[in-house]
């Protein structure tokens, strides 16, 4: 059965009159400005935007997350930010974590794009490439993609050769708006319990750390455990006092010189501990630690771009967007175009192709192995080791193949 256009064919194959629309998926690198882009495809589309990023999610740590601000919240419609809370009164005086999994906000996620109506946009922002997976590969997506006429279009937002410096505003914009206030408010509510979580590194359960996941917090705990000084700094209030302006701004000046010689690390730290009021061993150590954010946050970047080749491997095509040099004239009518395209579709074109395990043969152990990662732990084996040498051994006795060396 074929659908006229401005129609589309349900999942069961019926005929529905309903207007394609287009679900935005803004995703990306650290510091690319998925935030900027997604606010500018609001207002130009009538969007409302969703959280699509695990830490945006929760209350208490905006600055940490880069969250949208108030005024943005309250300039385009918002769902699903600040949405949980990262602490809970028990009893009335313990501090607890509300725990919450990737299927909690899958549950919300789908919610918010029923109740989304036309003719506003949804699009959907975050830097979590583990939330953006699950909900493109659950099978009820697809039917909730065809129920209310979504079709998905990826953007994958990257600063390419800029990234390090994009990092580096980023992470002295954080100091300006309060970074230090806000990691010594988080840190004096801690529980011991969750902090070994992220000591010990971080725990993939299924079951969210919320703010634990934080890059910034963690290397904050770091320092806290490891200096005495720091850790007074921390108690007695002094890291929260700290002018944010002059400690942003030696930041900046550090950044600056690590960005133009790597080799002045230790002396960019000794620089920028002399410029602080506070002991030389704690200054010495929040040196340390922000240059920790900085160096994390760009590694995690990179993470970030293998993900999107992950995404891709599944057959689902995406919009590459360069942001190393903002320049809207050349990033808006490329996604508008693609947006316009939308409007033209009959029925919903969306399918997750799901990866197989991959199995590998070992020729030496004359066996077959399911998956890369077993593959290479059981080449890596000793059973494996011995039987490769015990052929070595084999091959060079009978003069049949001789080992090389």
């Amino acid at each position: 059965m074929e659908a006229k256009r401005g129609s589309r064919l349900s999942c069961n194959g019926e005929t529905a009159i309903m207007k394609v629309r287009p679900l935005i998926l803004v995703m990306g690198t650290t510091a690319s400005g998925k935030t900027r882009l997604a606010l500018q495809l609001a207002q130009a589309l009538n969007g409302e935007i969703i959280c699509g990023d695990a830490l945006q999610l929760w209350q208490g740590i905006s600055i940490l997350s880069a969250a949208p601000t108030l005024a943005e919240q309250t300039a385009i419609k918002h769902h699903l930010f600040g949405l949980y809370a990262p602490f809970q009164k028990e009893d009335g005086s313990k501090f607890v974590y509300e725990m919450k999994t990737v299927r909690d906000w899958y549950a919300n996620v789908c919610n918010v794009l029923r109740e989304i109506q036309p003719p506003s946009i949804p699009i959907m922002v975050g830097g979590t490439h583990y939330f953006f997976l699950f909900f493109l590969s659950q099978p009820g997506t697809k039917d909730l993609l065809c129920s209310i006429g979504l079709q998905p279009i990826l953007l994958f937002c990257d600063a390419h050769a800029s990234l390090t410096s994009h990092v580096a505003t980023r992470v002295v914009s954080m100091i300006r708006q309060g970074l230090l206030n806000e990691v010594s408010l988080l840190l004096s509510n801690l529980e011991p319990n969750r902090v070994t979580r992220i000591v010990d590194d971080y725990v993939r359960d299924g079951v969210s750390d919320g703010i634990l996941q934080a890059i910034g917090l963690r290397e904050f705990v770091l320092a806290a455990q490891q200096s005495d000084a720091f850790r007074g700094l921390v108690e007695n209030g002094s890291l929260s006092k700290l002018d944010p302006l002059l400690v942003s701004t030696y930041a900046d000046a550090l950044f600056c010189s690590i960005l133009n010689d790597t080799s002045t690390r230790a002396d960019g730290i000794l620089r920028f501990a002399d410029l602080l009021q506070i002991p030389m061993e704690a200054a010495l150590q929040l040196g340390t630690v922000l240059l920790g954010v900085f160096d994390n946050t760009v590694a995690y970047a990179k993470q970030q771009r293998k993900w999107a080749r992950k995404l891709e491997r599944h057959g689902l095509s995406i919009l590459h967007i360069d942001t190393s040099d903002w320049k809207e004239d050349n990033i808006m009518p490329l996604i508008l175009d693609e947006v316009a395209k939308v409007s033209c579709y009959a029925k919903i074109n969306y399918t997750f192709l799901p990866l197989g395990p991959q199995i590998l043969y070992c020729d030496t152990c004359k066996v077959s192995i399911t998956g890369e990662k077993v593959y290479q732990e059981h080449i890596r084996s000793r059973a494996h080791r011995r039987r490769l040498n015990n052929e070595r051994k084999k091959s060079t006795c009978d003069g049949s193949h001789p080992w090389p060396g």
